[in-house]
């Protein structure tokens, strides 16, 4: 349906689209001007609900508020919405959602629903008590919602599975990009995207995660638990995985050897370099680039 200041389309899936693991079941943009009633009028029985009332769905629904502001209350806890932030509605959880009626508000949103979605709940990825993310205003976050309604509007073979696509790149976007941090934790993963880039730019130099530590002007306790906490993994694990892409890359370039690359990397010998790899990858380097350039020899 397309109004003015609204656009939305409630969307359909078959039992094969729901063994994919996500089905979108709405994806949609609405601009409510000061002053206005809300809920607007359009949308089908089961959606539409009464804001001092609230209302319990069966799907999730994720809603990024790009103007204006509003409210969102949701497990005994009232949340203020400004432009950038994005909530999500859990299944069976009641909620209730409104635009300040001082200055309305624009989203957009989508609702889906799925196993997997289940699933990355169920293993902690999303948190029921914390259901609100600011990432500030993001065009490529825009652009993904007017391609989604772009998809669901033409309904081509496999739509639904290009919109699975859609919501597991926004609820990325809410989880990499969120900034419902404490001012420590915030100041955290700065530190920890600073240790990131350092890592990068370092790899020749075999620049230790003591060193990173010593530069960041932290300690080297404080700096591993927080890097770990951040990224899953040690900081030294962090480097090596670092050394094993840029290693993959490196084989692309059949003009260095395999000890031009371990040296290049700073591994203690080629020898060393082929042993880290092999376990890794299954294979030796060698290998590795006979599979991309045939006959190449070292």
């Amino acid at each position: 349906m397309k109004a003015d200041r609204s656009e939305f389309k409630y969307l359909v899936a078959n039992e094969r689209d729901r063994l994919w693991g996500i089905v979108a079941t709405s994806v949609g943009f609405q601009c409510v001007r000061a002053g206005e009633a809300y809920p607007p009028a359009g949308h089908p029985e089961g959606y539409r609900f009464n804001v001092s009332v609230g209302r319990v769905l069966d799907e999730y629904q994720l809603i990024y508020v790009v103007d204006g502001e509003g409210v969102f209350e949701s497990g005994g806890r009232r949340y203020r919405l400004t432009p950038g932030m994005m909530f999500i509605i859990f299944p069976g959880h009641w909620h209730t959602f409104r635009p300040s009626p001082e200055m309305g508000w624009t989203v957009y949103w989508i609702g889906f629903k799925g196993h997997v979605i289940d699933s990355r709940l169920n293993n902690g990825f999303f948190n029921e008590c914390m259901p609100v993310y600011d990432v500030g205003i993001s065009s490529f976050a825009i652009d993904i919602f007017r391609n989604a309604m772009l998809t669901a509007a033409q309904a081509g073979p496999n739509y639904q599975q290009m919109l699975a696509g859609t919501v597991s790149l926004l609820t990325g976007i809410a989880l990499n990009v969120s900034r419902t941090y404490s001012s420590n934790e915030t100041e955290a993963r700065d530190r920890i995207a600073r240790a990131k880039v350092m890592m990068r730019e370092g790899l020749s130099e075999n620049l230790s995660a003591q060193e990173i530590a010593e530069r960041l002007h932290v300690s080297y306790s404080w700096f591993r638990s927080a890097f770990r906490r951040q990224t899953g993994m040690a900081p030294s694990q962090y480097i090596l995985e670092l050394k094993l892409f840029r290693a993959m890359e490196l084989l692309s370039d059949p003009a260095m050897t395999i000890k031009e690359i371990a040296y290049t990397l700073d591994f203690s010998s080629a020898r060393y370099f082929s042993g880290f790899f092999r376990k890794r990858m299954g294979c030796s380097p060698q290998e590795y680039r006979n599979r991309m350039y045939k006959g190449v020899v070292e």
